[in-house]
């Protein structure tokens, strides 16, 4: 029997080498020393503790110095959802004050768009409001009337008393509704003034964008150097978490009322724009947009006074293919599960923070609330590494 030459041999090793996938290959174990573990675990207690304290500051500005802390946190959250857009058009070679001035001429010209098309369409529509509010008075109060002559006698007081608390109800509450509504479409002027005289905004965004890279330098000189790597890797982490919420809420909506509003006006029903910016927006707070949009458009088929099967179908149609297309992929593909947060969690944060804030804390709670379950998470890891734990 003769033995394998050098070639042969030679030829398998390279065969079985081919053959072993780079997900089979054992990949090299880091060992760390003892010194560098606790490198580690002081560099994450102090990002876990510096971020805590980062966030305090940031709710206690609300609070107490809120006129000047607001615009300055939208401006940064503006900076912050635009900064990859600039910076993806300084590598295709434009300079930094270019990229930032011709994102924000875009921005300007939707936000021109909104204030020139939007507002006068939403106008018209809250001055239906008033109209359907007494169309529906008008259905339900002869319904009761009837409804009192088909029920046993012993039941007629309470329908009747019922029937006088409704027609009692609308007839308070409709000039008030009616004065709400008018004073709403007539301050339209006001409104955009007040967007306009908001333009701090944009300069403190303007700002922040060409100093970005100045200003997160210049912050990390205040991280020791000792823990500047894991530092740095911790708020990478965040960044990611943030930019998933930010960001893919952003689009999200966009796209949810896009969708939204198509299929509304296409079923011809009333106050299409308005609910699908409810059910769209609302999407940041789950179950809440959907079943916002579905009592609004409910209430609009129901007021309607031409309303047909063919409507209903087309709502009903509206709602069902678009939570699909979102459930499967729209925030999938562009949220996936960086935020990860259950959705009683992101129930119970909003209506905390917005109790404890205001509108601001609404627009911070699921944010902060990512933000502290990454810090959470990091704490957790490095407590349960502690020997007092383990012997515990």
């Amino acid at each position: 029997m003769s033995s394998p030459t050098p070639e042969t041999t030679q030829e398998k090793q390279t065969t079985q080498e081919k053959q072993q996938s780079p997900a089979e290959t054992p990949l090299p174990e880091v060992v760390l020393s003892k010194q560098e573990e606790e490198v580690l675990r002081r560099a994450d207690w102090l990002w876990s503790f510096g971020t805590l304290a980062i966030l305090a500051l940031v709710l206690s500005l609300i609070v107490y110095v809120k006129v000047v802390a607001i615009p300055a946190l939208l401006a940064f959250a503006l900076a912050y959802a635009l900064n990859p857009l600039v910076a993806f058009m300084c590598k295709k070679g434009f300079s930094r004050l270019f990229s930032v001035i011709l994102v924000f001429a875009g921005l300007l010209g939707l936000l021109l768009g909104f204030i020139f098309y939007l507002i006068p369409v939403l106008r018209a529509q809250f001055l239906k409001i008033p109209e359907s509010f007494y169309r529906t008075k008008d259905l339900i109060v002869p319904w009761l009337g009837k409804l009192e002559s088909s029920i046993p006698e012993s039941l007629h007081g309470a329908v009747t008393s019922l029937r006088e608390g409704v027609d009692s109800f609308f007839n308070e509450l409709g000039p008030v509704l009616a004065q709400l509504v008018g004073s709403i479409a007539s301050s339209t002027p006001g409104i955009i003034n007040i967007l306009i005289g908001i333009g701090l905004v944009p300069v403190l965004s303007i700002s922040f964008l060409l100093s970005w890279n100045a200003l997160v330098q210049k912050s990390l000189r205040w991280i020791p150097l000792w823990a500047k790597t894991q530092v740095t890797h911790r708020f990478g982490e965040l960044n990611e978490v943030l930019s998933g919420f930010v960001r893919g809420q952003l689009w999200v909506g966009c796209i949810l009322t896009v969708l939204y509003g198509t299929g509304f006006r296409l079923s011809g029903i009333d106050m299409a724009i308005l609910i699908a910016l409810v059910a769209g927006f609302g999407n940041i707070l789950p179950y809440v947009g959907t079943a916002s949009g579905i009592a609004l458009a409910g209430i609009a088929l129901l007021l309607s006074p031409d309303t047909g099967w063919w409507q209903v179908f087309g709502v009903t149609a509206t709602f069902v293919v678009t939570q699909a297309l979102e459930g499967f992929l729209i925030t999938p593909k562009i949220v996936g599960d960086r935020v990860g947060l259950p959705a009683i969690v992101v129930i119970v944060s909003v209506f905390t923070f917005g109790e404890l804030f205001g509108f601001m804390g609404i627009l911070l709670s699921v944010p902060v609330t990512a933000v502290l379950k990454v810090v959470l998470r990091v704490m957790l890891l490095r407590y349960r590494e502690m020997s007092w734990y383990a012997k515990g």
